[in-house]
């Protein structure tokens, strides 16, 4: 019985671990889409185009929630890519078709 608790002890940490690690790239991808953001806004497009790259590795295993497709999604867009601008906005959509955003995104997508 000590046994299985002790297992069940390491499965918790790991999975808080696991959660942990998750929320870090989470936060990676925004610091690192707002950075893009940013550099787009000086000029600096291959330096955006970079960091935007960098974001959706960093997002990585959390492109099943909406707000990292929709940061794509706008990144991509104001980077004149509209077939990744579209891919992520459609999965925004897809994810989160009732969102507070879902309009505009809609009519994003409609102007591309």
């Amino acid at each position: 019985m000590a046994e299985i608790e002790r297992l069940r002890e390491m499965a918790r940490q790991h999975f808080s671990l696991a959660k942990d690690i998750g929320e870090t790239f989470l936060l990676e991808g925004d610091y690192r889409s707002q950075w893009a953001a940013q550099l787009l806004a000086e000029g600096r497009r291959e330096e955006a185009r970079r960091q935007a790259e960098q974001a959706e590795v960093a997002y990585g295993s959390r492109l099943n929630q909406s707000s990292p497709n929709y940061n794509l999604g706008l990144l991509y867009l104001n980077l004149n890519d509209p077939a990744k601008a579209r891919a992520f906005l459609e999965r925004f959509l897809v994810l989160a078709p009732q969102d507070p955003l879902a309009a505009e995104v809609r009519r994003l997508l409609a102007g591309l």
